[in-house]
């Protein structure tokens, strides 16, 4: 659990620092008033090689005052990855119709933090690929490795502050032919907020009307649904630990409340769970419809109908041999359960 966790933060949090590296270069050039968005273009398309270890395309770069009053900012139009791997459906990495971004320069410079005042991504595709060796078409942006630092130096953790980043109309494609993974988020339209101070990570997201799609080992689990997420977060990266705080998530209008905690105790190999979760008002045969085809096989002829209701929690632990308790409270009304396993 580890690596892909860290891996995928890693890699979202590399991309937006070079991003903003790019915003940097051009939002410090002498005085904005000086530079056409020709002349920024030609800049920064020149620079972005030292950022970012792909092929890069921009379209456009030029400087904001009204949209993003009273500070200056950037915006970047028709900026495109290109990051071919073999067997790999598409070459294209990132692909953005429009970025707009107002960082706060005298931060990064005197500390090193980034500290993004606001950033507008619109437009945008993201395509994560593994092959089946485990090789990624993002691999690049790990290459440079930095040095060691001595036992006796002191090292103060990075810090990012992210205040407000909004997406518009984001499609993010993730696929693993190794882990039998394929992820499909179109649409996506949200906000999120937080902070990153070393391996403490807290904040919130925010994202509404995803068209998803998700399949796992040639099983579909989503297909083409309407989900919504409201999760506040907070995480040590260090004890793999992850809580939620009144997270929220939707498919199709089934709405879902979960609060509490997850940590993965990697010197045990073991899952350490403390949930508890609650829905109301749901509909049967809506719910039911989520339920893969092998499961509802699996659990026997079903017939089921009416309005259910449930609350519970989930604690313990989660390895090869132990599972959690599972506390578990459900009213049906309006309806029936009828399945050969159930004796009344």
């Amino acid at each position: 659990m580890k690596k892909p966790i860290k891996r995928f933060l890693r890699v979202l949090l590399i991309t937006l620092a070079s991003l903003l590296a790019l915003l940097l270069i051009a939002g410090g050039i002498l005085s904005w008033y000086l530079f056409t968005p020709e002349k920024l273009t030609r800049i920064v398309n020149n620079q972005s090689d030292k950022f970012i270890p792909y092929e890069t395309v921009i379209g456009e770069v030029e400087l904001t005052v009204f949209s993003t009053f009273p500070r200056l900012g950037i915006r970047v139009s028709n900026f495109h990855i290109i990051s071919p791997v073999s067997g790999e459906p598409c070459d294209t990495l990132v692909r953005a119709g429009e970025l707009t971004g107002v960082i706060d320069s005298k931060a990064y410079r005197t500390k090193g933090d980034i500290v993004v005042n606001k950033l507008i991504l619109s437009d945008a595709s993201v395509n994560l690929f593994f092959d089946s060796m485990g090789v990624s078409n993002f691999d690049l942006f790990f290459g440079e490795v930095a040095a060691p630092v001595e036992e006796t130096a002191v090292t103060e953790p990075f810090r990012i502050d992210l205040r407000n980043i909004e997406f518009n109309n984001l499609n993010l494609v993730y696929s693993d032919l190794k882990a039998k993974i394929n992820l499909g988020l179109r649409g996506v339209n949200g906000k999120l907020a937080g902070n990153i101070h070393g391996d403490i990570v807290s904040g919130s997201v925010e994202l509404n009307d995803i068209i998803a799609s998700f399949e796992y080992a040639g099983e579909k689990y989503l297909d083409n649904d309407l989900l919504q997420v409201l999760l506040p977060v907070e995480a040590d990266l260090s004890r793999h630990r992850f809580s939620m705080d009144n997270a929220f998530f939707s498919v199709n209008g089934l709405g879902l409340n979960i609060l509490g905690a997850v940590e993965n105790d990697t010197s045990r190999g073991t899952l350490l769970t403390d949930l508890t979760y609650d829905f109301s008002s749901w509909k049967v045969e809506e719910a039911m419809a989520l339920i893969p085809e092998n499961f509802l096989a699996a659990a026997g002829e079903i017939e089921a109908s009416g309005i259910a209701s449930s609350s519970g929690r989930l604690k313990g632990e989660v390895n090869d041999s132990l599972l959690p308790v599972i506390e578990l409270n459900m009213t049906l009304s309006e309806g029936n359960l009828v399945n050969q396993f159930i004796p009344f």
